[in-house]
């Protein structure tokens, strides 16, 4: 199996349950994160969700982005990739403040340690 990264943005953006083995095949696939090539869409919001996840890759494994990250844009709307019934109260103030920052910085939410079993 390998993950392609829009498959990976299309399963957090529409909360398929982004299984850690999905990311850790499209990791393992790509052990150069600065060459992934810009996902084959014109769809903002998986190109933002994408973007976000390479990014937040690249920080955590102490690698550069690929370049095209820094051309897409935030979404319009917050959107909490960890689900709806996040996005209330104590939690939605925690996702708020301490999502990632290659997450945040394009208006998108989630815990201070998503994905990092990764």
């Amino acid at each position: 199996m390998t993950t392609s990264l829009i498959k990976v943005a299309q399963y957090a953006l529409f909360m398929d349950d982004l299984k850690l083995v999905v990311v850790e095949d499209f990791l393992r696939s790509n052990p150069v994160l600065a060459n992934v090539q810009k996902p084959d869409t014109f769809d903002p919001r998986t190109l933002a969700v994408a973007a976000s996840l390479i990014e937040l890759f690249a920080l955590r494994s102490d690698q550069q982005p690929p370049e095209w990250t820094k051309e897409i844009g935030a979404m319009t709307r917050p959107f909490f990739i960890q689900g709806d019934m996040m996005t209330s109260g104590w939690l939605k103030e925690m996702y708020l403040t301490e999502s990632p920052e290659p997450l945040r910085k394009r208006n998108i939410f989630a815990s201070a340690n998503y994905l990092l079993a990764v």
